[in-house]
């Protein structure tokens, strides 16, 4: 009886820890968005590019991105984990399907970067090329 009760109260422990880890997915633009700036903060380029629109000039951006993170200083690196992103305007372009997110990085706050948010299949993602390739107006 006993080794029946702990057996049940192991897998029920296991389940529930199993659960408890895994950070629920971004839904909305503002949250795929705010994933994907945290991620790159956290100089986590595979969680970022998870949150991006994957064609291939958005896949060559990143790593660019990948390989220009490499060459940060640790001091660089530090500042960059402990930002935050600042929102600063959401405008919406298109119903429900294209969104600006402009957002400066916290440790550099007179600094404005825009992100494209393109809604495609039910998700929205990072249209990342807009923020390094297409003239922003």
């Amino acid at each position: 009886m006993i080794k029946k009760f702990s057996g049940t109260l192991l897998a029920c422990i296991l389940l529930l820890s199993c659960g408890e880890s895994k950070e629920p997915e971004p839904v909305t633009e503002l949250e795929v968005a705010q994933a994907f700036i945290n991620a790159t903060f956290q100089n986590d380029i595979d969680k970022a590019e998870h949150f991006i629109l994957k064609d291939s000039t958005n896949m060559q951006t990143m790593e660019l991105l990948r390989e220009k993170n490499k060459k940060l200083s640790a001091e660089q690196l530090a500042m960059f984990k402990k930002a935050n992103p600042v929102i600063r305007e959401v405008s919406t372009i298109t119903k429900d399907s294209v969104v600006i997110i402009s957002y400066s990085p916290s440790y550099k706050p007179e600094t404005v970067y825009k992100l494209k948010m393109l809604r495609g299949s039910g998700k929205w993602a990072v249209d990342i090329k807009y923020t390094f390739w297409e003239k922003q107006e």
